[in-house]
């Protein structure tokens, strides 16, 4: 079973392939930047998936 942050990376990947490849298609094309809010926007949830991942580590082991 995949995890939250297992799905994020995903995605995070995906879209930074899309973005690359949408860049070298045109890099002004307004999509190149909808595409970097994107991953913006899963880099900060992976981020947070991350820290929330580490904090249940920590409080089992206490």
């Amino acid at each position: 079973m995949m995890t939250k942050v297992d799905k994020l990376n995903q995605q995070v990947e995906a879209t930074r392939r899309e973005m690359y490849a949408a860049y070298e298609r045109n890099p002004k094309d307004p999509y190149v930047l909808h595409l970097s809010q994107t991953l913006d926007s899963l880099l900060n949830e992976l981020t947070h998936a991350l820290q929330e991942h580490t904090r249940r580590d920590v409080s089992r082991n206490l």
